[in-house]
């Protein structure tokens, strides 16, 4: 299994349409059926559904949609911080029931910046 490989099957999920994966892929739809099939065997499953009108996920596609997600965000993290960039933020939200409860978050949020 490679990253090539799980992008490929990435973007046929979301489109449900080899053509079009191929396309965002900038590849032949025949490379994205090798890749797709390459996964397949190694997975020893079917991860779509095929038939000449349609293409859909199989219950093994949807289960492996998640993982796929981890392995490319993690490798595309790497290969930033190996070529000079920062490594992307991750985010989070705070939320508080009462807009007079921020003023409760100020000093938790200096301490934290201090760690940085």
């Amino acid at each position: 299994m490679n990253t090539f490989q799980l992008e490929c099957f990435l973007t046929v999920a979301e489109t449900l349409n080899f053509a079009k994966a191929a396309h965002i892929l900038n590849i032949t739809q025949p490379a994205v059926t090798k890749n797709i099939k390459s996964l397949e065997d190694e997975l020893n499953t079917r991860l779509f559904k095929r038939s000449t009108r349609n293409v859909e996920l199989t219950r093994e596609g949807r289960m492996l949609i998640n993982d796929a997600q981890i392995i490319i965000r993690t490798s595309r993290r790497a290969k930033k911080r190996f070529i000079g960039i920062d490594e992307e933020l991750t985010g989070f939200t705070i939320g508080v029931r009462l807009p007079s409860h921020i003023k409760f978050l100020a000093e938790p949020l200096r301490a934290v910046d201090k760690l940085r």
